[in-house]
């Protein structure tokens, strides 16, 4: 069973909260295949009974049980779930923005420590925080000071050894942030608005050729081509989790100019159509 906590974003300048669910009697990722997934957003998934298995194409490789949390990050393959012919049960949370960005250049979230144990208070708190943020009419200040409460959910889940030092450059004192991270960040943000190129390299304190050429030197991919990428990861959220909105309404909310480009977009880069798409969500149920 899957129930929704909070199905509407919650966006602020910094960075927005997507979707969290509370599974039970899940099977994880790719189940049958085992198949490597790129989720295209930030999230963390709380094992609240049962237990499995993550891997990464880092080569992680880390058993889950029962008070594990896994971190995943937008671009790292990455696999979890119970044995097969097993279940389990977990809570997610999925954000995206360049507030996180700059959290993981600072090292508070860390693509080679996407696994960590705690406590059920923790769980706890990662309801409590979902409940709040999913309570409708918060003013702007009350929903940017989410992201204080959310820096210390994450903060648990560091190893307890680190050093002052260490813990200095994870807290964000003085971050040196990456370019493509940020470009990055830029582009994610912007996806479902029209935010110009050139405005975004402005902002990167670069020309746009030299924007485009670096970026698609970096990733193997233009700007625009991953701009694009990011809207396709938010429509096929969209089709997942909301199915009855229909191609016209996932099109408007993210910035597309109707329903036919949205769906010839769509095809594009994810190689089936909108409708066929939302078959392989109804038959993978």
């Amino acid at each position: 069973m899957h129930k929704l906590l909070l199905s509407g974003e919650v966006r602020t300048p910094l960075g927005a909260f997507l979707l969290s669910g509370d599974i039970t009697g899940g099977t994880g990722t790719a189940p049958t295949t085992r198949a490597w997934r790129v989720y295209g957003s930030y999230a963390v998934m709380y094992v609240s009974a049962g237990s499995g298995e993550y891997r990464d194409a880092n080569g992680v490789h880390e058993r889950l049980v029962a008070g594990s949390v896994v971190t995943v990050f937008p671009e790292q393959p990455h696999w979890y779930g119970p044995p097969k012919g097993k279940t389990w049960s977990e809570i997610y949370l999925t954000f995206e923005g360049t507030q996180f960005d700059l959290w993981r250049s600072a090292g508070l979230l860390d693509v080679s420590r996407p696994v960590a144990q705690v406590s059920g208070e923790w769980e706890m708190r990662l309801r409590s925080f979902v409940a709040e943020i999913a309570t409708p009419h918060r003013t702007f200040a009350e929903r940017l000071r989410h992201f204080s409460i959310f820096g210390s959910i994450l903060a648990d889940l560091l190893p307890r050894n680190l050093t002052p030092p260490e813990a200095s450059k994870v807290l964000g004192i003085s971050p040196s942030v990456d370019w493509l991270v940020h470009a990055r960040a830029l582009l994610t943000s912007a996806s479902a608005e029209s935010l110009e190129l050139e405005s975004i390299a402005r902002t990167l304190n670069i020309s746009y050729e030299t924007f485009r050429k670096r970026f698609q030197r970096e990733t193997g991919i233009s700007p625009a081509q991953f701009r694009l990428q990011q809207r396709i990861e938010s429509a096929k959220r969209l089709l997942t989790y909301s199915p009855r909105m229909t191609n016209r309404q996932v099109a408007a909310s993210l910035g597309f100019a109707d329903e036919y480009h949205f769906s010839k977009r769509f095809t594009e880069i994810a190689g089936i159509t909108p409708r066929a798409f939302r078959r392989t969500v109804v038959d993978g149920q």
